[in-house]
């Protein structure tokens, strides 16, 4: 039978029991391609409903009643500032910044900005109308990006978290710093973290330097970008990526993306850096991390779906926005496992990039590379949102009833037919 497409506008999610890359590109090939098009299971879809947004989107729509609580509300907003912090600096880094992407990452700033009222404590900033109507301007790239990063600071400015702050001084020192100085001036401070940290003797082990640029000014200048953009620094033939992080909102930003800068894996490479001390399980290390993975396979899925099957040729020359997505498997098994911990009584114990990999390449999942061809590159996208489906059978167990999580799906089956017009459109796989 095939999908009812009179209505254009209409996306589409289906409910698999199993995640087939065969059956979901022909069902691809039948929706046109302006139409958005989401293939979950339904262990999958429930991991999704921990994200307040996507829940409130569906509740919006179709007046279901799925959970949007304050915690996860908060979580959610702590995540998505801490991930547009970062991911918005390394693409001027890596340079794939252009208008289509500068527009992504103001909707997601805007999405922030909503999540920002639905929380119980409103974040008060002065600067909304200048914000609006600076997003609304036609202005240079590193302009837009110097906009988006100021409100980003002042939300992390108005977070009050309770943790002990730890000096830090130089303890390594590599080639690129003195690029990083003169760049940005002599009272800077610059922290290394991820895999490269425990690896610096075997450059073979990871696939690039990501360094905090830790800035004494409150505020970002828009010259800096350019100056990123322009740099585009290497070192041993590997990328440096750049996040700038004013002063005063490091601990805070450190304390929230807690998951991915363990700042017990950093190293200090230029100046003196605070950083926040604190117990894992309170700061819910753990479901930060969830959420984040949460909003990853929705990215993910989302992509290898629709922007990335229709429009791979742009992922053939941009290596480092294919892996941006193509890690999400390592990511989700990663999150799993410490959920796991978590329930059985284990300390947070995050497992390192060599760990996951073998664990993966084990079951037969390993990390696709990127090769500059476009089937490749397309079923890699769809091979991956498939592993991290298949991840979630294995390893996530279910928070919540069964039983209601049915009664939800059927219901909003039921109200689909009723509200043809709505955007997300449910059918399960055996009507098609």
């Amino acid at each position: 039978m095939k999908l009812d497409l009179d209505d254009e506008s209409i996306g589409r999610i289906l409910i698999e029991p199993s995640f087939s890359v065969s059956k979901v590109k022909r069902i691809r090939a039948e929706i046109p391609e302006g139409v958005p098009f989401f293939v979950y299971t339904r262990k999958q879809l429930e991991f999704l409903f921990r994200t307040p947004s996507l829940n409130k989107k569906l509740n919006d729509l179709f007046g279901t009643e799925l959970p949007c609580s304050p915690e996860y509300t908060e979580l959610e907003f702590q995540t998505r500032v801490s991930h547009l912090y970062s991911t918005l600096d390394n693409a001027f880094n890596k340079g794939f910044v252009d208008d289509d992407f500068m527009e992504r990452k103001e909707k997601k700033l805007e999405d922030i900005m909503a999540m920002s009222g639905q929380k119980k404590e409103k974040v008060q900033l002065s600067d909304w109308d200048w914000i609006s109507q600076a997003m609304n301007t036609k202005k240079s790239l590193v302009n837009r990006a110097t906009t988006i990063k100021e409100t980003l600071s002042n939300f992390l400015r108005s977070m009050n978290f309770d943790y002990k702050l730890e000096k830090r001084v130089p303890e390594a020192s590599l080639g690129f710093t003195d690029a990083l100085v003169d760049m940005f001036g002599s009272r800077i401070s610059v922290m290394l973290y991820g895999s490269s940290v425990s690896n610096l003797d075997d450059p073979t082990t990871f696939d690039d330097y990501d360094v905090l640029v830790v800035l004494p000014q409150n505020r970002i200048r828009s010259n800096w970008y350019r100056e990123l953009q322009d740099a585009r620094l290497t070192f041993q033939g590997k990328p440096v990526g750049v996040v700038l992080v004013p002063e005063d909102v490091l601990a805070n930003y450190l304390y929230i993306d807690s998951y991915t800068i363990n700042p017990k894996n950093t190293k200090v490479l230029h100046g003196k850096v605070w950083t926040p001390s604190f117990d894992y399980e309170k700061n819910q290390t753990v479901r930060r991390e969830l959420v984040r993975t949460a909003l990853g396979i929705r990215s993910l899925v989302g992509t290898a779906l629709n922007w990335g099957y229709f429009h791979t040729l742009e992922m053939m020359d941009k290596p480092e926005l294919y892996h941006s997505m193509i890690k999400q498997a390592k990511f989700t098994l990663r999150s799993l496992l410490n959920l796991k911990d978590q329930r059985t009584g284990r300390p947070y114990h995050p497992r390192t990039k060599e760990e996951l990999e073998r664990m993966l390449e084990i079951m037969k999942m390993p990390i696709r590379k990127h090769v500059p061809r476009v089937e490749y590159l397309k079923d890699s996208l769809l091979i991956t949102a498939r592993d991290t489906a298949e991840l979630m059978e294995k390893h996530y167990q279910p928070e919540t009833s069964i039983k209601i999580y049915k009664n939800q799906i059927n219901w909003i089956n039921t109200q689909q037919k009723k509200s043809p017009n709505s955007f997300f459109i449910l059918k399960k796989t055996k009507n098609i």
